[in-house]
């Protein structure tokens, strides 16, 4: 949403297209509480019809009166800004989030249950709400929706649950490829002094205060900023009373405003890399800037060219944007077969500007008719188009014209906004897969080389040669220097530790860990528990291993188990090319910032790798075969020292396997308890 941002402060020059309501006109306003009805009428065009509002704060109302249903749709939009959120990005997404955890009438689980008994759902989001309910409850949904949007307690209590689920959200990204792709092709489009380039971080979302959630509230939602949406079983009049009676205390504003100039194309095609360890697959974004605002005479166009380039394996979009659209096309491959898959879309690309199929062509145009036609029969559509004009300055036609505008589009006009809006020469290819592959990309580089990134699109120094006499077993003996020595670890025989563990949405259940060590009787149990009920539970011994899981217990598989005993020494790192696998040196990263030294070790195609830090030696980061067989990339943070004999021993834990990510934190270490076979015996 953009272009007319009302009663807005201006701190720069506005765009010329953008339009701003004097407060001057605050009086006037008062007065403009209801206008004439959408020129559209039902009865003439087969259209619903429209019937819109002012109130007397500055928010408009959009009413469209259906029988088809009797539910009643409620959808806010705020005309606001772009903004830059600059060491706070993700501001917008953790204020809304934390909407949700209540206001000031109403808990979180007293909204919940309200909503539940009405039958209704609520949507927050950074530029409004949308929320639906049978017709007869729309009134009590005002009242509950109107508490959460206008008067929200944004708690850091709230804020804490949010920051927590979102960080799990973060550790999930950075084994995503897609994730850190798609991150990757918004920050090199618009560059990072731009509200679209703009990536969430841990930092930046643990920079978040409730100060920064109450301020964007209070700037940002505002009534003269608003338009509300209505739809359904309701009759315009009724609909402006509850809207009135809900939101016409809500007090006007003025809207800061700061000019977003719009990005420019890349000089030469550019490679964007991020090496995720362990990707079978690659995802790449192809992606541009380009000048493509609302009501673009060339919009029938686009929209045929982007159905047609649409096809298996490419999925290609150009949406409009009143500051900077951008154009995107992008595709999931083998690893093997990133480059073949690039250089396919590049010739797609290019072919397709010079030898558009006529018959498809009149395929898709059919198809686009049909479409647009069944949604102008839709009442939710039909409000939003209206909605559209009033935003984007459109004509009052502009959509009900659409048809007639779509079957002028010849193939030359396909042809002239694929050459204007397609430059393949100053596209930025954003790659992210497994590290080997990067070799093969450095031919779609224009010349300066390829960049690399993390999965926040943050740049990354590329891996470097480690110093001259860097060596496996030097790294390892200052590893174990710095966490108590390894003479000291080698004689543990037992260890328990007590903690917790925090699941990818928000569930927490506390966790613990009974190790035995020798060559003959190792031994393990993992147990995680909710109020003492044990959850989930494994056990691994010499004669194999059971999983406890919703009070049904199952045999492990032989791997798993030959695997978790191989895991089972404190010392395991020491022992590496005893066990068979090569250890070496692979260079130097950064992890989070911090320099590491990057050891591989790989045994018959098994790979782990290990990162440890270049400062003082601690292991950073792991990435190693999961029990299930697939990969996890772990993150040990916050050594310290237990007992009396001073070893150290990591306190938190991110794990990420599968797209999800586990916190573990450990409260308590004990070497050397006491133990028995009786420890590790899983009963129901």
């Amino acid at each position: 949403m953009t272009p007319r941002y009302r009663d807005a402060t201006i701190l720069q020059i506005q765009f010329p297209h953008m339009r701003f309501t004097p407060q001057w006109m605050a009086p006037v306003l008062a007065f403009l509480t209801v206008t004439t009805a959408f020129a559209q009428a039902s009865d003439a065009t087969g259209q619903p019809s429209l019937t819109s509002f002012t109130l007397a704060n500055g928010m408009q109302l959009l009413v469209v009166e259906t029988k088809d249903s009797a539910w009643v749709h409620w959808e806010m939009v705020l005309d606001t800004p772009p903004f830059l959120e600059a060491t706070r990005a993700g501001l917008q997404e953790v204020a809304v989030a934390t909407m949700s955890k209540g206001s000031e009438g109403f808990t979180q689980v007293e909204l919940e249950q309200g909503l539940a008994g009405l039958d209704a759902q609520l949507e927050l989001c950074p530029h409004g709400f949308k929320a639906i309910a049978p017709s007869v409850a729309s009134g009590d949904l005002m009242r509950l929706v109107s508490d959460a949007v206008l008067r929200p307690s944004m708690s850091q209590e709230g804020l804490d649950a949010v920051k927590k689920v979102m960080h799990q959200r973060l550790d999930e990204t950075e084994t995503s490829t897609r994730a850190a792709a798609a991150n990757l092709g918004a920050r090199t489009s618009f560059g990072p002094l731009h509200p679209y380039g703009e990536i969430m971080t841990h930092e930046s979302l643990e920079a978040i205060t409730r100060k920064d959630l109450v301020t964007f509230h209070a700037t940002y939602f505002r009534p003269n900023a608003a338009y509300l949406l209505v739809v359904g079983d309701i009759a315009p009049d009724v609909a402006y009373a509850r809207a009135n009676a809900h939101f016409g205390q809500w007090m006007r504003g003025s809207i800061p405003y700061t000019r977003i100039m719009p990005s420019k194309l890349s000089t030469g095609r550019q490679v964007r890399f991020v090496a995720m360890e362990g990707a079978a697959q690659s995802s790449v974004v192809m992606v541009h800037p380009v000048a493509f605002p609302p009501g673009h005479p060339d919009a029938p166009a686009v929209h045929v060219m982007s159905a047609m380039l649409n096809t298996d394996g490419h999925s290609v979009s150009l949406t409009s944007d009143p500051v900077t659209a951008r154009f995107e096309m992008t595709a999931e491959t083998d690893k093997e077969e990133t480059a073949d898959a690039i250089a396919s879309m590049v010739a797609h690309l290019e072919s397709f500007k010079n030898s558009t199929d006529s018959v498809v062509l009149q395929q898709v145009k059919t198809k686009l008719t049909e479409e647009h036609i069944a949604r102008m029969g839709d009442a939710k559509r039909f409000a939003q188009q209206a909605l559209d004009i009033r935003l984007h300055d459109l004509p009052e036609d502009h959509f009900a014209t659409y048809t007639e505008r779509l079957a002028m589009v010849s193939v030359n006009d396909v042809q002239r906004v694929a050459r204007n809006m397609i430059r393949t020469n100053n596209m930025n290819v954003c790659v992210a897969g497994a590290p080997e592959i990067l070799e093969g990309l450095r031919v779609f580089d224009a010349g300066k080389g390829v960049d690399q990134y993390n999965a926040f699109a943050e740049r990354q120094t590329p891996r470097t040669e480690a110093p001259a006499g860097t060596t496996v077993a030097g790294v390892l003996d200052r590893h174990f220097d710095a966490i108590g020595g390894a003479k000291a670890w080698s004689k543990i025989r037992t260890l328990q530790t007590f903690g917790s563990v925090e699941y990818s949405g928000g569930m927490s259940l506390s966790h613990s860990e009974t190790m035995r060590y020798g060559k003959k009787n190792k031994a393990l149990k993992s147990e995680m528990a909710m109020a003492g009920q044990p959850v989930i539970t494994q056990v691994v011994t010499q004669a194999g291993g059971k999983e406890l899981q919703m009070g049904k217990i199952t045999d492990m598989d032989s791997e798993s188990v030959a695997i978790a005993l191989e895991r089972i020494s404190p010392t395991r790192l020491l022992q590496m090319e005893k066990n068979g696998y090569a250890g070496k040196v692979l260079g130097m990263e950064e992890v989070e910032g911090q320099p590491s030294v990057l050891l591989e070790f790989a045994r018959e195609g098994v790979q782990e790798l290990y990162w440890f830090s270049a400062k003082d030696g601690m292991l950073l980061q792991r990435s190693r075969p999961a029990l299930d067989g697939t990969v996890e990339l772990e993150k040990l943070d916050f050594y310290i020292a237990f007992g009396e004999n001073g070893l150290k021993f990591p306190t938190t834990r991110r794990t990420v396997k599968a797209g999800q990510s586990m916190v573990f934190r450990t409260g308590n270490v004990m070497f050397g308890p006491e133990l028995s076979d009786s420890d590790f015996v899983l009963e129901k």
